[in-house]
């Protein structure tokens, strides 16, 4: 049950995007792939010219395009926090597993369960 006074839930099977630690956004600079030292990753950075989900070790079950099995949805903290978003917004309520943290989420949600 929801409390009128809450922000509503996200759609949970649709990308966050910009609020994703993988998302590449358009004038982002990345390097991608594996890289001996630091040094050598900021020698092969590119322009981002074309937005995209930017996880190279599968398709996220939230990409639009090319849906995959798993969820990869990794929060970009500093994004949220700039937006004033929890850094659980975009998580599923079962990734909240403490009961604490489980707690937070309802109360920002306005869901009332017995925990």
């Amino acid at each position: 049950m929801k409390n009128e006074n809450h922000p509503p839930q996200p759609d949970l099977t649709t990308c966050p995007q910009y609020f994703c630690f993988f998302w590449n956004g358009i004038g982002d600079y990345i390097s991608k792939g594996m890289h001996e030292n630091v040094e050598k990753a900021m020698n092969q950075m590119v322009l981002v010219t074309e937005a995209h989900c930017g996880f190279q070790y599968g398709q996220c079950a939230r990409n639009e395009h090319q849906r995959g099995e798993k969820d990869f949805y990794e929060p970009c903290e500093p994004r949220l926090e700039a937006a004033g978003l929890p850094d659980f917004y975009f998580n599923k309520p079962a990734w909240q597993k403490s009961p604490e943290k489980r707690q937070l989420y309802n109360d920002y949600f306005g869901i009332k369960e017995n925990i």
